[in-house]
């Protein structure tokens, strides 16, 4: 039997390829931590990212075996298959990379790590 890898050592991104809005730092400083608000339109934007990967690739959860689909990723799952790796070489936040500028929120979402990304979006 082979060993499950790790998520951050999964490449999503094998067979999608990253939109432009997901590739190069959009803003041009750091954005203050309570300004970092991420539009519904950029939120839906990133979950067609991971939608598109989930249909193209199969990922496994390894604490569990069990085959990442839309309905099962949780935020655990986004932050270490998407936002790390989206996020590493700008050393910046998901926002700061998507977004022109600051950008102020309407609402709060709080979650738990295990919630899944269909039930937020």
């Amino acid at each position: 039997t082979s060993e499950i890898p790790k998520l951050s050592d999964v490449n999503p991104f094998v067979h999608v390829t990253i939109p432009e809005a997901f590739r190069n730092r959009r803003s041009i400083q750091n954005i203050p931590v309570h300004r970092r608000a991420i539009s519904m339109q950029q939120l839906c934007a990133f979950g067609k990212l991971v939608l598109d990967v989930l249909n193209t690739e199969r990922i496994v959860d390894p604490s569990n075996t069990v085959i990442l689909t839309w309905s099962y990723i949780n935020i655990g799952h986004i932050k270490e298959l998407f936002v790390k790796r989206l996020t590493e070489t700008c050393v910046c936040s998901l926002v700061e990379l998507i977004a022109e500028r600051a950008q102020d929120a309407t609402w709060y979402v709080s979650y738990w790590s295990g919630t899944s990304f269909q039930e937020i979006l």
